[in-house]
């Protein structure tokens, strides 16, 4: 939907020697990052908000989708899952049923915002996630999800929605990607 990052300038070094920056997001990018790390939990609603009024209003064939599928989340140890959230109140809003728990992620990886190289995300994340369910089958679903890097995690799924759960048919909705170096 938009990009996540506009600009970012680095500013110094915290009291660790990490590196700081004075960073400016567009709005979806600054609304997820303080509900990502910030927890401000009502920018879901405001996120939701927006999705639902881009999938209403400039959606093809909203009625063709069966499914809202959110991407299982890379961190476990967040007790709020923001891409589950904003999926279940995009899927209330627009009345798409939300396949919540069907898909889930088996293996634990590594956060792949540290991995660079496109082959190594991909594999490792090729075997990582499996079906709970066979309700997807031939189905169109809206594959859900906050963030695109290299696309690793997205192709991973992909190839588990076709190959494994039968679907006719994966779109893909994503709220903000990064920008390439």
């Amino acid at each position: 939907m938009d990009i996540q990052t506009l600009n970012s300038k680095l500013t110094g070094a915290d009291e660790f020697g990490h590196p700081t920056f004075e960073t400016e997001r567009s709005p979806i990018g600054e609304a997820l990052f303080r509900l990502k790390y910030r927890n401000e939990k009502s920018k879901a609603v405001e996120i939701a908000e927006t999705v639902s009024d881009f999938v209403q209003n400039k959606w093809p064939n909203l009625e063709a989708l069966d499914f809202i599928v959110p991407v299982p989340p890379s961190n476990l140890t967040r007790p709020y899952q923001p891409v589950d959230e904003i999926a279940r109140i995009v899927a209330d809003t627009v009345g798409i049923q939300l396949s919540a728990g069907d898909l889930v992620k088996k293996n634990k990886t590594p956060e792949l915002k540290n991995i660079a190289d496109e082959d190594e995300r991909f594999s490792i994340l090729s075997d990582a996630f499996e079906l709970n369910s066979v309700r997807l089958e031939g189905t169109h679903v809206l594959l859900f999800d906050d963030l695109l890097g290299s696309g690793a995690t997205l192709r991973a799924i992909i190839d588990v929605l076709y190959d494994r759960a039968n679907v006719r048919l994966v779109s893909v909705l994503v709220l903000t990607y990064k920008r390439n170096r």
